[in-house]
Formats: structure tokens, C-alpha cells, sequence
């Protein structure tokens, strides 16, 4: 399958969007993929919507709203479950299956989930923010170590998840899937900062700022500049010394 994809998305490139619109399922789904920054939430729609395969539009649907939704686009997320309310509303499935997210978008308009029942299909992650936000810590921490295996290079997820493990108290925890993370991909500036993060919190600020001629190297100056400047801040803020790089 990869291998395929990776074909089609050769084959694909820089098309234009009524290009796509008349291209094969796959090419479609692809096209997004690739184009997602570019896409308007109306044409992400009318992509879906062209999809001619019933379960793959739905497979694509659910990869749109789950993505929108990590990056805080709550005009797409809204604008899919009209689409889906409207367009798919005599179809059962779609019914069933996209209701499970409306206390997602309920969540990024009012910041409160107004159901309490989070259907069996929904991402670990999801369940997860429920259960933080009805105050069932030890139930939220298992849910977000499970997401953080189940979508283990989602960035944010990550993060999120990393820092509501700290919160609850899970301090060597936090600490431990922080370095997991890493070590998974050792290029990934997002997890590069959060581990830093995470360490200093630790009491371990030495390896804070060792992370620091790294993350300039994956993530440039201005990101490592601002990560200094900030632990230095909590540094000095609490009376503790700056420590020196471990590796200039």
C-alpha cells in the first residue's frame, strides 16, 4: 500500500484542485493529504463529497475532521459535520459514525463536552480529553498513554498528552514517554522541545539545555533561542542556576 501511495503521489504533484476533483478515489484522498495547507474547508469538502466509494469517503471524512480537529480548525470541523448532517443524513453509517464526533466540535465552540457517552470508535486521544475534563484522572492517563501508541508521531497529541500525564502527577511518567518519543524519532523538533520541557520540569536542566545546539540544528535558531529564553526565565524565576551546555 505504501508503495502504491507513493506512486500515486508522484503521479499526483502539483494538479490543480478541479483536477483532482475528477480523479480517481485514491488520487482524491491523496491530493488532500498533500494540499491540505492549501485547501479551503469548502473544497476538502466538495473532495469528500466527489468520492465515489461510500466507505472510503467516509475513511476520508473521519482523517479531515480528525486532523482538523488536532489543529484547531474549528470552521472545518464544523463545516464537515454539516456536510455530513446534510448530505449524508439518510445514510445510517454515517449517521452512527460522525455522531460520535459532535462533542468534539461542541468542545472547540463552548470548551465543555455535553455528551458523556464517547462512542467505542473514537480515537484513544479523544476519550482521553473527556475523561480529563469529568475529572477521571486515572482513567485519562491510561487513554493518553494508549493514544500516544496508537498515533505515536502526532506532534500535538503528544504533547498534550505528555503534559496531562505531568499535571495528574505522573512526573517520572511524563518524563519517561517524553525520552520514548525521542528516541522514536530523533528529528522531530516538536518532541526534541517538549522532552526539554519535560526535563526541566524534572529538576533535570542539564539535559534540558543539552537538547539546545540540537534543536537548533532540526528546528533553527529562532525555535532554540526561544526555548532557551524561556527555561532560562523558569530558571531564574525559581533562584536556580543556568546551566551550561553539556555540548557547545
Amino acid at each position: 500500500d505504501k508503495i502504491r501511495l507513493s506512486i500515486i503521489a508522484d503521479g499526483i504533484g502539483k494538479i490543480s484542485f478541479r483536477e483532482a476533483a475528477r480523479r480517481s478515489d485514491p488520487e482524491k484522498s491523496v491530493f488532500i493529504k498533500l494540499n491540505w495547507n492549501e485547501l479551503n474547508a469548502g473544497q476538502i469538502k466538495d473532495l469528500i463529497h466527489l468520492t465515489g466509494d461510500r466507505e472510503s469517503a467516509l475513511f476520508l471524512w473521519k482523517y479531515c475532521f480528525t486532523r482538523a480537529y488536532r489543529e484547531n480548525k474549528a470552521g472545518h470541523c464544523k463545516l464537515l459535520m454539516q456536510y455530513a448532517n446534510s448530505f449524508r443524513k439518510n445514510d445510517k453509517k454515517w449517521m452512527e459514525f460522525t455522531a460520535g464526533y459532535n462533542p468534539f466540535l461542541q468542545w472547540m465552540i463552548s470548551g465543555k463536552f455535553e455528551d458523556d457517552r464517547p462512542p467505542a470508535s473514537l480515537p484513544s486521544f479523544f476519550k482521553a480529553e473527556m475523561a480529563a475534563s469529568r475529572g477521571e484522572t486515572d482513567k485519562a492517563i491510561q487513554l493518553f498513554l494508549l493514544s500516544l501508541q496508537e498515533d505515536p508521531f502526532n506532534s500535538r497529541n503528544a504533547r498534550q498528552a505528555v503534559n496531562a500525564i505531568f499535571s495528574a502527577g505522573k512526573k517520572d511518567l511524563a518524563y519517561e514517554k517524553s525520552l520514548d518519543l525521542i528516541r522514536l524519532d530523533p528529528f522531530n523538533p516538536d518532541f526534541l522541545e517538549l522532552y526539554a520541557e519535560t526535563a526541566l520540569r524534572n529538576g533535570l536542566a542539564d539535559f534540558a539545555f543539552d537538547c539546545l545546539p540540537k534543536l537548533e540544528l532540526i528546528g533553527g535558531k529562532e525555535r532554540a533561542a526561544a526555548l532557551k529564553l524561556k527555561m532560562t526565565s523558569e530558571l531564574s524565576a525559581k533562584g536556580f542556576p543556568v546551566p551550561k551546555l553539556l555540548n557547545p
